[in-house]
């Protein structure tokens, strides 16, 4: 685009646009980032913990179509893990038998969050919100997960950030 852009400290920038309509929900390692992206080679001068600081905007009101993903990498192509953290435990949700009624798809958000309540009980909750219902045995066919709960906890070390 023309003319100056406001804020940058170059007069450049990169911007993340609205969803084009694939399909990323099956991101779990680092090997799964396949799409577009743009790489920077950066010399650090000794190990230690750095900071990245990102400004953006991908101009989706919707939620679900401006994610921009930051990964690190070693030269040899070895992912350099983030500072270790902890998150509510997840659970399969077709793990433990009986545990769950199903998930309710979000368009939006592209979340499923898991019902333990009675499946009729939970559908109708789901669709009232505009959710869309996915009994338990079709949830498990695209991966869905569920809080273990009991406050149970893990220790992860990040392969990627998302900011969305």
């Amino acid at each position: 685009p023309g003319g100056a852009v406001v804020h940058s400290f170059t007069g450049k920038y990169l911007q993340v646009l609205p969803d084009n309509g694939d399909n990323y929900n099956e991101v779990h390692s680092y090997e799964s980032f396949v799409w577009t992206a743009l790489e920077f080679r950066l010399k650090v001068p000794a190990a230690d913990t750095y900071t990245l600081f990102v400004r953006w905007s991908g101009g989706d009101t919707g939620g679900a179509g401006d994610s921009m993903y930051v990964t690190m990498a070693n030269e040899d192509g070895s992912v350099v893990g983030g500072v270790p953290t902890w998150r509510d435990k997840m659970v399969g949700i077709g793990d433990t038998p009986g545990m769950f009624s199903g998930c309710c798809y979000s368009m939006t958000t592209h979340e499923c969050p898991c019902y333990t309540e009675y499946a009729p009980i939970a559908e109708a909750a789901c669709t009232a919100d505009g959710g869309y219902w996915q009994t338990t045995a079709d949830a498990v066919g695209f991966g869905a997960t569920c809080f273990a709960g009991g406050g149970a906890m893990e220790e992860i070390v990040p392969e990627w950030y998302e900011f969305a």
